[in-house]
């Protein structure tokens, strides 16, 4: 299964622009061993016309979010005129500038020469395999995405990032920006938001959890329960509220840093549908009593396909 994080505009790392020309929000990056980043996705909004940074020695994309009434780019003399949707691939150290009619918006990757990316500007659903690498994708409206079988929730302009050292899977049911980075899986990623929000996804098969005592193995198999589990709702529980506290023993599986741990269920319409809803209430109340410590969610329930 590959990492999948989850960021969401409000963690965004906002900056304005130093000639006031509009605003930055980085949403990921990838450092380069203290040079210049490999590769950087981004929002920006255009204030004003001026020109664009020159960047030598990377390739940029940009993908138009709003045009303000037209949006012009001119690069080295040569204009475009993008609307909504639009995707412009041009060098970093070509001469830029910007003409408008009013405030832009525009999504952008800027990745150095050697490293080999594509863009995907999806208007209508999809569903494709990506190879090795990260694939970067950002929500333009709220649906479900499904990634190597796991099926997620996203809202308007949240940001997925799935890496794996192996081909990876990707549905999308509405529109979408996908981005493909032929990147190692283990590149040094800088910190692009105020905390983003890995998930580690457990499968489960529904297929062995329908009876009470399969139902409670499955999740101990999966979750890495200690032998002292109670096999009981009170007991899981527990168990699941401190997902990320690795120091309480309750498990050998741990939410990362900021994140959630996602329980993939196959084969979900096996389970009764007692057991299923007693899952589903139990993680609620794992999520509402953090919520009530001023903690943030900690699991979150997805059918795997």
């Amino acid at each position: 299964m590959p990492v999948i994080e989850r960021i969401a505009p409000g963690q965004w790392r906002s900056a304005p622009w130093g000639d006031d020309q509009g605003l930055s929000h980085e949403i990921a990056r990838w450092d380069n061993a203290g040079v210049a980043p490999l590769a950087r996705v981004s929002i920006a909004e255009i204030a004003r016309a001026g020109a664009f940074t020159s960047m030598p020695g990377r390739r940029r994309c940009t993908v138009v979010l709003a045009d303000g009434g037209g949006l012009r780019l001119a690069v080295d003399g040569v204009e475009h005129a993008l609307g909504v949707g639009a995707a412009l691939r041009y060098d970093g150290g070509a001469t830029v500038t910007a003409a408008l009619a009013g405030p832009a918006r525009v999504w952008n990757l800027i990745a150095g020469d050697d490293l080999a990316w594509d863009v995907t500007v999806a208007t209508a659903p999809i569903a494709a395999s990506w190879p090795a690498g990260a694939v970067v994708l950002l929500a333009l409206e709220a649906g479900q995405v499904t990634i190597d079988g796991v099926a997620l929730e996203v809202a308007h302009e949240d940001t997925l990032i799935a890496t794996s050292s192996l081909p990876i899977r990707l549905a999308v049911a509405g529109r979408a920006i996908v981005a493909h980075l032929a990147i190692a899986p283990a590149a040094p990623r800088g910190v692009a938001a105020v905390a983003l929000a890995p998930q580690v996804v457990v499968e489960l098969d529904g297929a062995a959890m329908t009876t009470v005592a399969g139902f409670h193995a499955e999740l101990a198999r999966g979750l890495g329960l200690p032998p002292w589990y109670g096999a009981n709702l009170d007991a899981l529980i527990d168990c699941l509220t401190c997902l990320d506290e690795p120091a309480a023993g309750m498990s050998t599986l741990h939410a990362p840093l900021g994140g959630t741990v996602v329980l993939a269920v196959a084969r979900a319409d096996a389970m009764p549908e007692a057991l299923a809803t007693a899952l589903a209430d139990a993680i609620a109340f794992v999520n509402f009593r953090r919520r009530e410590r001023g903690q943030p969610a900690v699991v979150t329930l997805a059918a795997a396909r």
